[in-house]
């Protein structure tokens, strides 16, 4: 189906930030936003600056300039929390996983904004990052942990020339994603919903382990997919001949 995926795992102070995001977005920089994403009115750094501008801006210029000029491509960003996905470019959106046979598993209402160059790029970005924040406003006062608790998913749709009726699917589809750290055991009498962020993450992460892990046997048996959203999501980078990269 045309589906390729980056999954960058890691501890928050493991580098997995500034290398999907830049050097701007490590949390020791003073100017740290959540998720390394770039500062409202911010700049990432482009080629050339002092830094990198991280893996998700490169693959967007790369892709942008392989179609060349007046190609566009299509980008979404999704928050996982407790198994719920929030889109972080329209807040007011319902998103929810619809499945077809010739798409596979799609965002189904999800906010999909058109991007020309890497500026229209670092705006999304910028904007991903402000609704970001309001979810991260909304945790319990002292849970500090909860920048750590969701999983980012950056789906880029790439057009494939194909008309419709064809047997081809209209768009490749990129996913990057941010998978959230393994979250350590913390004390009771912890306020909010530390407990469910715990299990929650945990049993996604797992559903992911279990579905590489068949995946790496070669068997017969078909990863479990249908175990978690994130791994429903991504179920089109854990079948057959998929593109995948793990960091």
């Amino acid at each position: 189906r045309g589906v390729a995926c980056l999954m960058c795992y890691g501890q928050a102070e493991s580098g997995r930030e500034a290398l999907l995001h830049g050097e701007a977005g490590t949390r020791s920089n003073p100017n740290f936003t959540p998720r390394g994403m770039p500062a409202p009115g911010g700049h990432i750094h482009q080629r050339g600056d002092e830094g990198s501008a991280g893996l998700v801006l490169a693959a967007l210029v790369e892709v942008l300039g392989r179609l060349g000029d007046g190609g566009a491509v299509e980008m979404a960003c999704v928050l996982l929390h407790l198994e719920q996905l929030h889109d972080l470019l329209s807040p007011q959106s319902r998103v929810r996983l619809a499945e077809s046979d010739l798409d596979g598993v799609q965002l189904s209402g999800a906010h999909w904004a058109p991007l020309r160059d890497a500026k229209e790029a670092e705006g999304m970005l910028q904007m991903a990052t402000q609704n970001r924040a309001v979810h991260a406003g909304a945790a319990p006062e002292g849970d500090g942990g909860f920048l750590d608790a969701c999983h980012v998913i950056i789906a880029v749709r790439i057009p494939t020339g194909a008309g419709r009726g064809s047997s081809l699917p209209l768009h490749k589809t990129l996913y990057i994603v941010e998978l959230a750290p393994p979250p350590p055991t913390r004390p009771s009498g912890i306020a909010g919903l530390a407990v469910e962020d715990f299990c929650a993450i945990n049993a996604s992460l797992r559903g992911l382990q279990a579905c590489l892990g068949v995946m790496a046997r070669k068997g017969a048996a078909r990863p479990p997919v249908r175990d978690s959203r994130l791994t429903r999501l991504l179920s089109g980078a854990l079948g057959a001949d998929p593109i995948r990269t793990v960091l």
